[in-house]
C-alpha cells in the first residue's frame, strides 16, 4: 500500500516538474522569456496602433502601443524611426522624456522614459509612468549612424 502512494507521489512530482519547466521556457508578452529575458535584445514584431508621429529631418518617428494611447500610470510603448520608404532606420543612441507644463498652481511634471533596444534596428521598446491624464509633450533626441536629430510632439494621455 505504501509503495502505491510512493509511485503516485513520484509520478505527480514528475508531471509538476515538467509543467514548471515548460512554463519557464515560454516566451513572455514583452519578447523576452518568462525566466527573465534580456530587454536589450527583445523582438519588436508588432508595434500596435500609432499614438503620435513627428518628422525629424528625413525620418518619421512614431510612438505606438496596442491600445493606441497612453494612460495615467505605467505605460509600455514602441518607438520607431523610419525613412521615406517606410524602412526602419538605426539611429543609434536615443533619449526621451515626456513632460507637462505647469498650469495655474500646478507645477510642471516630467517623466523620464526607460528605453530598450530590440533585435530590429530603428525600433525601441520603452516604459514610462505618467501622473495624470491631459496633454503631455514627448521629446526625443538621437545620435548615431543616421546622424543627429530631435523632435517634439504632443501626446494626449487618457
Amino acid at each position: 500500500m505504501i509503495r502505491k502512494y510512493i509511485f503516485t507521489f513520484l509520478g505527480l512530482s514528475a508531471i509538476a516538474s515538467l509543467i514548471a519547466l515548460s512554463a519557464c521556457s515560454q516566451p513572455s508578452a514583452n519578447g523576452g522569456n518568462a525566466a527573465g529575458g534580456n530587454a536589450s535584445s527583445s523582438n519588436a514584431t508588432s508595434t500596435g496602433k500609432a499614438i503620435a508621429s513627428a518628422k525629424s529631418g528625413d525620418l518619421t518617428v512614431t510612438l505606438s502601443n496596442p491600445a493606441g494611447h497612453l494612460s495615467a500610470g505605467d505605460n509600455d510603448l514602441t518607438i520607431e524611426f523610419k525613412n521615406a520608404a517606410g524602412k526602419a532606420v538605426d539611429v543609434g543612441a536615443i533619449t526621451m522624456f515626456i513632460d507637462m507644463p505647469g498650469m495655474g498652481s500646478m507645477p510642471p511634471m516630467k517623466s523620464n522614459v526607460k528605453l530598450m533596444t530590440t533585435n530590429t534596428p530603428g525600433i525601441y521598446q520603452a516604459t514610462t509612468n505618467l501622473e495624470m491624464a491631459g496633454t503631455w509633450f514627448g521629446h526625443i533626441s538621437y545620435k548615431g549612424a543616421a546622424g543627429e536629430g530631435k523632435t517634439d510632439f504632443p501626446i494626449q494621455v487618457k
